[in-house]
């Protein structure tokens, strides 16, 4: 769960509660000044820490702070919320090569749009194909990772990431976020989704993977090159 708190520092904790391991969060976003579980009303603050819980005197000798939610290291750059949850990565501004164009270009984006669509397609077709296109992304330049779940791009001016999720076995959903500098903020994301949705369709239903020398390859390196605008620099991935 990722937490704006009232001091606006953005914080992430596993969505478990301390007492017996059931989600604090339910829903997909929200607004709250506290966080209680369902179960046995354990509550939570903002900042993770147990605030309140029945039959506090039945628990003994019970310290609160020992029973806080469990953190995840987390940082924000260029309009992203970047989660470490192994908790054993170095810290991001360490990872993140500033020096390079793309990178300090990035540090002028901010959060802009966000869609999502349906494709029918079980999601594991659709990663699998698209994970095997990150050769495809070499032609448009810029910074680029390819992720278990996701493609991300970064150029001069925006930046954006293209998640897959199960909705069930015959259906994925497709999740699109865009960050832009301050004069790309007006920018929609329909043009984009316009153009990935037959895309998508045709490399779900086509049952071939994209490869560097394949006609959907040649369509998502000019589908990501036409929408990401002026790349700084061209460069490896990460």
């Amino acid at each position: 769960m990722i937490v704006r708190s009232v001091d606006r520092q953005i914080r992430g904790f596993y969505n478990s509660c301390r007492h017996r391991g059931a989600p604090v969060v339910r829903t997909p976003t929200g607004r709250g000044r506290a966080f209680r579980c369902q179960y046995h009303s354990w509550t939570y603050d903002t900042f993770g820490k147990l605030v309140g819980l029945p039959d506090e005197r039945d628990f003994g000798n019970f310290s609160r702070c020992a029973y806080s939610l469990v953190p995840l290291q987390i940082a924000e750059f260029g309009g992203w919320v970047w989660i470490d949850q192994s908790g054993a990565a170095s810290p991001l501004a360490t990872v993140l090569d500033r020096g390079d164009a793309s990178m300090a270009a990035m540090e002028q984006h901010g959060f802009s749009a966000r869609k999502t669509f349906k494709v029918r397609s079980n999601w594991k077709a659709v990663i699998e194909r698209l994970g095997a296109g990150d050769s495809a992304m070499e032609a448009v330049g810029g910074i680029h990772w390819c992720l278990p779940n996701s493609l991300f791009a970064v150029a001069s001016t925006r930046s954006v990431l293209l998640a897959a999720w199960p909705l069930n076995e015959r259906e994925t959903e497709i999740e699109l976020v865009l960050a832009a500098a301050p004069e790309d903020a007006g920018i929609s994301l329909d043009s984009l989704h316009s153009d990935l949705l037959p895309l998508l369709d045709n490399i779900a239903g086509s049952g071939t993977e994209i490869s560097g020398d394949n006609q959907q390859a040649e369509q998502l390196a000019a589908l990501w090159s036409h929408h990401m605008g002026p790349v700084a620099q061209a460069a490896d991935a990460i």
